[in-house]
Parts: C-alpha cells; sequence; structure tokens
C-alpha cells in the first residue's frame, strides 16, 4: 500500500541452501510517494529559472524547481537542462531527453499537471517550441482531464519528420475543441504528456537524438476568426479579346471562439 505521503523502504532478498556468497542476496530500493503539485492557469514555462545541472537519469516526480512536472523512462532514458543557448529555441535554458547511450532505445515521458477546472467553457490553447534530433516515429502529446480519464491525442511531435535541428514554433492548439470533439471537459487536473523515443544522446543542436522543449505556454483565447482557405481557381482562361472572365472567389472562415458569432457581424473584404 503505497497510497500515504511518504518513503517506503522496499527490501527483497533471497535464500538457497548452499549459497556461499550471501553479500548479494539482498537489495533495498526506497519509493518516495509524494502530493502531486498542479499549476495555475494561465501558465508559461520557459525553463529560465531552473538549475544549471538539472539531470534526472531516473524517473522522478515533482522536478527540482519545476514541481507541476513529473518524468518517466525506460531503459537509457535521461533528463537535462543543457545550459547553452545554442541547444535552447529561445533564452539559455529548456529541458532536453535522449538516451545517454548511443544506439540504445529508451522511452521518456514528461507530465505537466495543471487546473484548468475554471476554463470549462473558455477557449484554451497551447504554445511549444522544440527541436527535434531523433527520426523515432510515434513520438506524441496527449492530454487527459482527470486521473483515470483515458489519454487524447493531441499532436504528432514526429510530424513533419526528417526536419532535425530546426527550432519548431507550434502556436495555438486548441486544447478546447479537442477535449468537445471528445465529449470532454477540462479539470481541477489535467495532464499534459509529451511522449518520446530516443536512441541517441544529443550531441549538438542538430545532430545525433534527443528532443529539446521550451516555453510551453497555456492561455486563454478570446473571440476570435481566422482565415481557414481562399477558394479560386489557381489557372483561369481568358476571352479572346484579353477580358478575364468573371472568377468567383470563396472565402472559407474559422470560428476559433466558444461562442458563436453571428455572419451579420463579420465583414469580409477581397480585392
Amino acid at each position: 500500500d503505497f497510497s500515504k505521503v511518504g518513503d517506503y523502504k522496499i527490501k527483497a532478498w533471497i535464500q538457497s541452501v548452499g549459497d556461499t556468497r550471501r553479500q548479494n542476496d539482498t537489495m533495498i530500493q526506497i519509493v518516495g510517494q509524494k502530493n502531486t503539485v498542479i499549476a495555475s492557469f494561465p501558465y508559461f514555462q520557459d525553463f529560465e529559472g531552473i538549475s544549471d545541472t538539472l539531470l534526472f537519469n531516473q524517473s522522478y516526480s515533482n522536478l527540482t524547481d519545476i514541481p507541476e512536472w513529473d518524468y518517466q523512462k525506460t531503459s537509457t532514458g535521461r533528463l537535462v537542462n543543457l545550459h547553452d543557448a545554442s541547444f535552447s529555441p529561445s533564452g539559455q535554458k529548456s529541458l532536453t531527453v535522449d538516451s545517454y547511450l548511443d544506439n540504445n532505445p529508451s522511452k521518456n515521458i514528461l507530465y505537466l499537471n495543471i487546473d484548468l477546472d475554471q476554463q470549462k467553457d473558455s477557449l484554451v490553447y497551447l504554445d511549444y517550441k522544440f527541436f527535434q534530433r531523433d527520426n523515432l516515429a510515434g513520438d506524441s502529446l496527449f492530454i487527459k482531464v482527470g486521473e483515470k480519464e483515458d489519454w487524447i491525442f493531441l499532436n504528432d511531435l514526429f510530424n513533419p519528420g526528417n526536419i532535425f535541428g530546426n527550432n519548431l514554433f507550434y502556436q495555438r492548439i486548441n486544447l478546447s475543441e479537442i477535449l468537445f470533439n471528445k465529449g470532454k471537459k477540462f479539470s481541477s487536473h489535467n495532464v499534459i504528456k509529451f511522449s518520446f523515443n530516443n536512441f541517441r544522446p544529443t550531441a549538438s543542436i542538430s545532430t545525433s537524438g534527443g528532443y529539446t522543449i521550451d516555453d510551453i505556454h497555456i492561455y486563454r483565447g478570446y473571440s476570435d476568426l481566422s482565415i481557414k482557405k481562399i477558394d479560386v481557381p489557381s489557372i483561369q482562361c481568358i476571352y479572346q479579346n484579353g477580358m478575364p472572365l468573371d472568377i468567383p472567389v470563396k472565402v472559407i472562415i474559422k470560428n476559433n471562439s466558444p461562442i458563436l458569432i453571428p455572419a451579420n457581424e463579420v465583414n469580409v473584404s477581397v480585392k
């Protein structure tokens, strides 16, 4: 039973008749059970305030200096702050996950815990920046709105794929719309999961393996319309006298807001 907060000592041992080396028959493992730290809304984290020596090569909850984050790994996974602007999408610091042994597959998962209970009827966006160096598919971003809820897919971190060392910036991932389409709403404990597959250590800004994330921003959107598409033929024949035909132009508009915006309140201009 690990239900209470505190440190637990797990001791395992073996006995065998005729065992001549008893010194390797016992192992003790310490397991710490902590209360989850939940970030408030709105949320922005650029990791500039974390320790220069932040390094985890084992799973850990309540990360140092950023306790709203948890880390889980398999095999030779590693989480590190490479204190160097050349590794960071912006500023001096960021979080990098990789495999500390070359050509050794591992899994790295980062969890961000955040309270969005008051945003059930609001428009909530997620932005983040990252560098991609590994080339394993399956790296993805998820959200769930409760401990017993299922994970909901948000974004493919490998997309567009095979673009290594580029500073990629994903903006305005519409969390509200994604949850609405799944019949879900925000809660007091939502978890955003960054899931990475790694098999090489990070060597430079663009070589070897690893992913670097930075500038995590979760914020409220307001009344917002965007132009999704201008629908017009790219090639149009003209009359023999040189006068162009009348060309129909259709502007497709998307309502990014959680509220209805009447069409008679929208002015569309084309020139």
